[in-house]
């Protein structure tokens, strides 16, 4: 309900800003290793979850971006790709960190005993990653904003 009630009264910018927020947080709070930033971490789980979801759908069903006929063979599409990163991606992230491959790890002089720098250093490039997604909803209001100009030079 909660996030209903967002998507109903914030522009499309303000509730992919938001979402981008919470899931920054959240990343942030996984990257600790102490009990209080993990407990919100997963008390944000959810919420965060929910929200990206909902704002994916929103997007993707938004008439001025996408026909109605062609929505829901963009979303298929989507959710194929998904499926297959999010099937894919934790094994290979595995992969890669315990394989010394990721980020130079071998070159770097990790042995096995420096493990959690790798998982470290995985994080961090997936939270480096997660923190670029910001540019989207900047994007988006830039976008409102010419179309807002534009209404008001034509109106």
């Amino acid at each position: 309900m909660p996030v209903a009630s967002l998507l109903e009264r914030a522009g499309e910018a303000e509730y992919f800003g938001i979402a981008t927020l919470l899931a920054n947080t959240f990343s942030l709070c996984s990257l600790s290793s102490s009990r209080q930033p993990q407990l919100a971490a997963a008390l944000l789980f959810g919420p965060v979850r929910c929200l990206t979801w909902a704002c994916y759908f929103q997007f993707l069903s938004t008439e001025s971006r996408y026909p109605p006929g062609l929505s829901a063979r963009a979303m298929g599409y989507n959710n194929v790709v998904i499926a297959i990163v999010g099937a894919a991606g934790p094994y290979t992230l595995a992969y890669l960190v315990n394989e010394r491959a990721l980020l130079g790890g071998a070159s770097m002089g990790m042995g096995k005993g420096r493990g959690d720098s790798r998982y470290l250093q995985a994080k961090l490039f997936l939270q480096l990653c997660n923190t670029l997604i910001a540019i989207f909803p900047c994007l988006l209001w830039r976008e409102r904003r010419r179309k807002q100009a534009g209404a008001a030079h034509s109106g």
